[in-house]
């Protein structure tokens, strides 16, 4: 999936050469758009998963 493929890039891109000693993941939470579901309910289920991803290790994706 998208998410995935952008977390593993980020994971494995050189940015030794951008700054020496630099390490960079993505810890990320995904939603989709429910029928009549307010976009606060929304940001809050990305909220979660996002906190899920990063109880789990960080470094990850969780869907809500």
């Amino acid at each position: 999936d998208i998410m995935e493929r952008l977390r593993s890039r980020v994971e494995t891109f050189d940015w030794h050469t951008i700054r020496p000693g630099l390490s960079v993941t993505v810890s990320a939470g995904i939603a989709t758009y429910q029928a009549g579901e307010t976009a606060n309910d929304l940001l809050k289920r990305v909220d979660n998963a996002l906190y899920k991803a990063k109880e789990a290790g960080r470094n990850c994706s969780a869907i809500a």
